[in-house]
């Protein structure tokens, strides 16, 4: 489709086995609507933690989700200020926090803490690969 939201010419004079040309096609509007992220760093979320929570919640997804809890088993006097020793219910806590509470760097940072030290490397990239996070997020982060 042209940025004009017109068909090339090309496709316009077509037909193909006496189907109508699609000049006489009715095409479906699209409704676009546009988020504006507070910082260039944000995630591409609006509601990030209902977002968060249908991602959990995906049928090709939920095998991960359920490995990462039991991972993460529950520990009585886990320390609540590091990561490292976040039981999956605590991880799950913070997952639902709002951007207005904890900004994306430091909500990524503390889940890969979490994640990568209590369950490896490989299942915190399959998480960060689920939530849409970029492979290069911290890295850009470090780098600044």
């Amino acid at each position: 489709m042209h940025p004009s939201g017109e068909l090339p010419s090309e496709i316009m004079s077509s037909t193909s086995h006496g189907s109508p040309s699609p000049s006489t096609a009715v095409l479906p509007s699209i409704k676009r609507e546009v988020a504006v992220f507070p910082h260039p760093e944000s995630l591409p979320f609006v509601d990030r933690p209902s977002e968060v929570q249908r991602i959990m919640k995906f049928p090709y997804l939920h095998g991960l989700f359920v490995l990462l809890k039991q991972s993460l088993t529950e520990v009585q006097d886990y320390k609540s200020d590091d990561p490292k020793t976040w039981p999956y219910s605590k991880l799950e806590a913070w997952l639902a926090e709002t951007r207005d509470d904890i900004p994306d760097t430091e909500w990524v940072e503390k889940i890969c803490l979490c994640v990568s030290k209590r369950a490896g490397k490989s299942v915190w990239e399959s998480v960060q690969r689920a939530l849409g996070i970029p492979l290069d997020f911290l890295d850009r982060r470090a780098a600044q």
